[in-house]
């Protein structure tokens, strides 16, 4: 068997906290990031092919990377997001599971209803068969649709949030590599320059 492929996540930051919150807007930094680093990286892995393993690449400015123990923050942070992460989809998971055993029951019921409902139009003398076919089959749908909805829940709601849930392991075990960043983004032509071009 052969191993899984290991899937290459390059991120360039400011500061080592871009990777779990956001930027804020200044015009001074390189990255502006709308959301948490991490979870940018957990978008690249949604979209890849497969389950992969992952090797997590930080471009830092150089005198972060210089900074003792500036790795082992990049570590822990990533750990810690991802962990307070799966805390939440296990959160969300169990949710949906008591939101479906809540629900199921009133869709059965609404099913019952509905069907009782059409056997007692259908059986009933002096009801014209136009009116009767069109309340028994708008009866079906109602009661359907009722009765699909915690089904659709328990079916396909979770799968996302389970499929969540492996990815943010793949980028808690991910193994990390801190490097320097050798150039700024110029934000109005998008253009690379050097470090000490733009200094």
């Amino acid at each position: 068997m052969s191993p899984r492929p290991v899937h290459r996540l390059d991120v360039h930051l400011d500061a080592v906290d871009q990777l779990a919150n956001s930027s804020r807007f200044d015009s001074r930094r390189r990255w502006v990031l709308e959301d948490p680093a991490i979870d940018y990286m957990a978008d690249e892995l949604r979209a890849a092919r497969g389950r992969r393993k992952a090797h997590v690449c930080v471009y830092l400015p150089p005198e972060i990377v210089a900074q003792k123990g500036t790795e082992q923050v990049v570590r822990s942070t990533l750990s810690l997001y991802c962990r307070a992460t799966l805390r939440h989809l296990d959160n969300e998971i169990g949710g949906i599971k008591r939101q479906v055993l809540r629900t199921l029951w009133f869709g059965f019921g609404v099913l019952l209803a509905a069907l009782t409902l059409v056997i007692v139009i259908e059986r009933a003398p002096g009801v014209p068969s136009v009116l009767s076919d069109y309340l028994t089959e708008g009866l079906f749908i109602v009661g359907w649709v009722a009765a699909w909805f915690p089904i659709d829940m328990a079916l396909y709601s979770r799968r996302p949030m389970h499929r969540d849930k492996s990815i943010y392991r793949t980028l808690m075990s991910a193994s990390v590599e801190i490097r320097a960043e050798k150039y700024v983004l110029d934000t109005v032509t998008g253009e690379k320059r050097g470090l000490d071009a733009a200094a």
